[in-house]
């Protein structure tokens, strides 16, 4: 009798623990899953270290610029498009703002996106308001002519990101992607990933102390 008792007690054992195993194993095949769509890798590095950059800079050019800048910081290496300043004759209104204005780097085929602020109490030219705010993209702009604070610039890993800068304040999903979200000493920084190519392909960076 006791025999039995005990052999039964064995059976229900190895049960539990063949059981435990494919519950753990369930577990950790979710998990893995999940990490890949949502985790960010916490760091406990600075936020914003390098030698040369503080949050709310930017390296253009080789120049240091606070955002915001000047455009004229800039104008000696980009100009408005063409059909921009010919047929439209831009102007950014007084006490105003002008968003996505198209630029170009001077003798190369590259261009950027800029946000313009006149605090002019009448209507200025480009020239003469400062840069709130710029778009950068992976493949029409040279990650060698921009640098943020950390070593951060076009085609930086997500993990490059999150390790410079810590958890993003926001993180937003898309079926195409996925994007970080930054806010800074007045400036929100927007990193834009492809689920299909590795490293940041798009860049926003916005001036919000306005």
């Amino acid at each position: 009798m006791k025999k039995n008792v005990l052999k039964k007690l064995g059976v229900l054992v190895v049960a539990g623990v063949m059981l435990a195993s494919v519950g753990c194993g369930k577990k950790d095949t979710a998990s893995a899953n999940q990490s890949v769509v949502n985790e960010v890798e916490a760091s406990d590095s600075e936020v914003f270290s390098e030698e040369t950059l503080d949050a709310g800079q930017v390296k253009l050019f080789s120049k240091v610029c606070d955002i915001p800048f000047d455009y004229s910081k800039i104008a000696k290496k980009v100009s408005l498009k063409d059909e921009m300043a010919d047929q439209f004759n831009i102007k950014v209104p007084a006490d105003g703002t002008l968003d996505n204005i198209y630029v170009d780097v001077i003798g190369k085929n590259e261009s950027m996106l800029i946000n313009l602020q006149n605090k002019g109490a009448t209507e200025e030219t480009p020239k003469r308001c400062r840069v709130i705010g710029f778009t950068i993209q992976s493949g029409s702009f040279d990650s060698s002519n921009f640098v943020l604070p950390g070593g951060v610039t076009l085609d930086s890993s997500a993990y490059d990101i999150s390790s410079a800068y810590g958890d993003p304040d926001k993180t937003i999903d898309e079926k195409s992607g996925f994007q970080y979200v930054y806010e800074k000493s007045n400036v929100t920084y927007t990193f834009y990933f492809s689920r299909d190519v590795v490293g940041v392909q798009k860049v926003v960076v916005a001036y919000t102390g306005i």
